[in-house]
C-alpha cells in the first residue's frame, strides 16, 4: 500500500525539485485561473469589479500565502531552502575572497593533519579485519605466566584440536601459522623467488566467511593426511602481479621449495589476510607443514610443546566472550592434568581483535590513542582559529 503511494507521489516530489519554474508557473496559473472565477461568481451578483476582486482575493486567503501552503504541502520545501541557503552562501564568499581563502586553508590544514593521523591510528589498531563480520571473530590464547605478549596467543596443533573438538561455543574454530617465506617458482627450470605464504588449516576460508573468487578453498580431504595433498591458493594481488591475473591458472603447477603443488583457488580481493600489517601471497594446507618444515625434529603436528599456530574462531549467536572464555579454562585445566610436561602452568583465554592488538603491541596501543588525542586537538585548534577570525569580522563589520 505505502509502494503505491510513493510510485504516485515521488514523480511529484522530483517534478517540483528539477523542474521547478515549470512548477511555479502551474501553480501561478491556476490559482489565477481560480481567483478569476472568483471574481465572475462576484460580478454576475451586481458587485463592482473592484469590490468583486477584493471579495474574491480574501475569499482565496492571498495568492503569496496559498502559494506558501501548497509549496509546503508538496514537502520539497526543505530543498529550495537549502539551495537559498547555498547560494547566499557562495555569493557571500565571492564578495571576501581573501577571508575565504584563508578560512579554507586554515579548515583544509586541520582536516587533512586529522585524516592522516586518524587513517595511521586505523591501520595500526582499529580497522576490521577483511572478513565476513568481524566483530564475531575472536582470538584464542594458550596463555602461561612465562609467555611473552608475542607468544602468549600461540598454540601448538595438537591443542588446536583439542580446543575446536571440545569446545561448544564457537561456529568454528581455524589455526594459521604467521607468514613465512618459501621459494616459489612457476614453473620447473625458473630460479625460486623468495614469497610469503601461510600453511592454514582447512576449514579457515569457510570460518571466516570467505568465499574464493576462482576455484576453490581447501576441502576436508586435504586436511587429514600429512604431506598429501600439495595444493595451494593464491591471494588476489600476487595472482595479478604473477600470473597477469590469468583466469586459467586453476590446475597449474607452482614450486614451492622444489615440492610440486597444484593451484586449486584464488582469494578473493577484499581478503588481504589475517594481519594488519602483512599480506601473504598463498595459502597452504597446514598438513604440508611437516615436508615444508625441512628439519628432523618432531613433526610439528604431533609437537605439543610446539606452539606456532595462530587460532581465530567465530563466537555462536548468543554466546558471551564471557562464556566461551570459561569453557575454554576448563579445557585448559583438563589438558595440564593430561599432559603435565607440556601444558603445565598454562591456560586459556579468548581476546577480541582489538583486545589482541592492545595486548600484543601496547606501544602501538599507546601510539595510536595519542594520534587520536593529537587528531582531535589539531582538529579543535582549526576550529578555534576559523572562529576566532569570524569574531573579528563581525566585530569590524559593527
Amino acid at each position: 500500500m505505502r509502494w503505491e503511494r510513493w510510485r504516485h507521489v515521488l514523480p511529484l516530489h522530483l517534478r517540483s525539485i528539477f523542474r521547478r519554474n515549470t512548477v511555479e508557473q502551474e501553480l501561478d496559473d491556476e490559482l489565477r485561473f481560480h481567483l478569476e472565477c472568483k471574481i465572475e461568481e462576484q460580478v454576475s451578483r451586481g458587485i463592482d469589479q473592484g469590490e468583486a476582486r477584493y471579495r474574491a482575493s480574501r475569499a482565496l486567503g492571498g495568492l503569496e500565502q496559498r502559494k506558501e501552503e501548497m509549496r509546503d504541502m508538496r514537502r520539497v520545501r526543505w530543498f529550495s531552502d537549502f539551495t537559498a541557503d547555498l547560494r547566499y552562501a557562495v555569493r557571500a564568499m565571492g564578495h571576501s575572497k581573501a577571508f575565504t581563502a584563508l578560512v579554507v586553508l586554515t579548515l583544509g590544514l586541520g582536516i587533512g593533519a586529522n585524516s592522516a593521523m586518524f587513517s595511521l591510528a586505523d591501520a595500526m589498531l582499529l580497522r576490521p579485519l577483511p572478513v565476513l563480520r568481524p566483530s564475531e571473530v575472536v582470538t584464542i590464547s594458550s596463555v602461561s605466566p612465562n609467555s611473552s605478549a608475542e607468544s602468549s596467543g600461540l598454540a601448538s596443533y595438537p591443542d588446536y584440536l583439542d580446543f575446536r573438538n571440545k569446545s561448544s561455543s564457537f561456529e568454528g574454530l581455524a589455526a594459521f601459522t604467521d607468514i613465512r617465506s618459501f621459494g616459489f617458482a612457476s614453473r620447473s627450470g625458473e630460479l625460486p623467488k623468495l614469497k610469503g605464504g601461510l600453511l592454514v588449516s582447512g576449514n579457515l576460508f569457510r570460518v571466516m566467511g570467505v568465499e574464493p573468487e576462482l576455484g576453490r578453498d581447501f576441502i576436508a580431504e586435504e586436511d587429514r593426511v600429512p604431506g598429501r595433498d600439495a595444493v595451494v591458493v593464491l591471494g588476489n594481488e600476487f595472482w595479478k602481479s604473477q600470473f597477469n591475473g590469468d583466469r586459467s591458472v586453476i590446475g597449474r603447477h607452482v614450486l614451492l621449495d622444489g615440492i610440486e603443488f597444484s593451484i586449486i583457488g584464488v582469494a578473493p580481493k577484499k581478503f588481504t589476510g589475517l594481519d594488519q600489517y602483512i599480506r601473504p601471497d598463498f595459502y597452504m594446507p597446514i598438513m604440508m607443514w611437516p615436508r615444508l618444515a625441512a628439519t628432523s625434529k618432531q613433526s610439528p603436528l604431533d609437537d605439543r610443546a610446539d606452539r606456532e599456530l595462530i587460532v581465530k574462531g567465530r563466537l555462536k549467536r548468543g554466546v558471551s566472550i564471557g562464556q566461551a572464555r570459561a569453557e575454554l579454562h576448563v579445557i585448559a585445566a583438563s589438558l595440564e592434568r593430561a599432559y603435565p610436561k607440556s601444558n603445565r602452568g598454562r591456560d586459556a583465554t579468548v581476546r577480541t581483535e582489538f583486545a589482541l592488538r592492545v595486548h600484543t603491541d601496547p606501544s602501538d596501543a599507546a601510539l595510536a590513542g595519542m594520534l587520536l588525542a593529537l587528531a582531535a586537538a589539531v582538529l579543535l585548534i582549526a576550529c578555534a582559529n576559523v572562529a576566532g577570525l569570524l569574531l573579528g569580522r563581525a566585530r569590524k563589520r559593527s
